[in-house]
This record gives structure tokens, sequence and C-alpha cells, in this order.
């Protein structure tokens, strides 16, 4: 079995990452390609619905799945690490790319989506392994100083559009 390709999604809320993951993922359904979408909201408690998967959960069940036409949720009563969604999410369908929203602390290829706040704490992101930076014409006319020093440090590419972005990041693999 090969190993998936795994992009991450990095930057503060309303930046664009859940848009850029959901488009990436349209894409490579039309090229007949697997993935599986990760996000982290490890800082937010979950929010039961009070369907039967949450009772199941709530009654001590450790895992607790619901079958509905064409989809299958799975809930698990435990936080999970990345690896070993990846591993469960594999004996369901070969992968063949993990997109991952957040989870800034892990080492894989990274989407930093620049924005105002991002220029405030630039010096407290994690910058190992940006291969990409994602900014607005807006923003990035406003901060161009900034985001040039970061493209200059991480050797990232520069992208200001999304469907660009993607293609790029489809090229680079390949």
């Amino acid at each position: 079995m090969k190993s998936p390709k795994i992009i991450q999604a990095i930057g503060f809320s309303e930046s664009g990452k859940t848009t850029f993951i959901s488009a990436f993922n349209r894409v490579l359904k039309e090229k007949n390609f697997h993935s599986l979408s990760i996000k982290s909201a490890r800082r937010h408690k979950y929010s039961s619905n009070a369907k039967d998967s949450d009772m199941f959960l709530e009654s001590g069940s450790d895992t607790s799945s619901v079958v509905f036409e064409k989809t299958t949720q799975i809930l698990v009563n435990q936080q999970l690490d990345i690896d070993s969604i990846i591993k469960i999410s594999s004996s369901i369908h070969e992968l063949d790319f993990v997109l991952i929203e957040g989870f800034k602390e892990e080492n894989y290829s990274k989407v930093l989506f620049w924005t105002k706040e991002l220029n405030d704490f630039k010096e407290t992101v994690n910058l190992k392994n940006v291969d990409f930076i994602f900014c607005s014409k807006e923003i990035y006319l406003e901060y161009k100083e900034e985001v040039d020093k970061l493209i200059l440090k991480t050797s990232a590419y520069f992208e200001n559009d999304i469907d660009m972005l993607i293609k790029r990041i489809l090229a680079d693999l390949d």
C-alpha cells in the first residue's frame, strides 16, 4: 500500500483554509483520487446534538457509527492522532491525499494562509515545512514587504489564487 501525499493548511480563522481544502477535494474527486480531510478543533469541546450516535457515546460506547443512505459517520470517544486517523481511513479507502486543517505542530508540507492577524504573530509561527504561502491580493498589497520577506525566508511558492495554488501543489507532488 502506498503512502498518501499529505498537505496541511495553517493560518488564522477566516483565512481561507476550509475553502482551500474543499476546492482541493473537488479537484481530487474529478481526478478520481481518494482523499481524507482532517480538521483540528482540539481547543473546542465536542458539541453533542442529542442524536442516537451521541447517546451511545455518552452511555459508554467507545465508538459509535451511523449509517445513512450514502454516508457513514464514525465517532470515536477519544482524541486520535493524525497517524491513527490515516491508518483507520486507509482501511476504508486506499488514500491518495490527506488534507489537514490546522495541527500546526505537525511536520508535513504546509500551506500558510497569510492574514492581517498573522502579521502580528509571524515571529511565533513555526515555519518548518512551509512550502506554499497563500494571501489574497488585497492583503498582499497591504503587507507586501512582510510577505515577500517570508517568501524569501521559507523559499515557499506564493499564490493569491486558490485554483492556481492547487494546480501548483499537484504539479510539485508529481
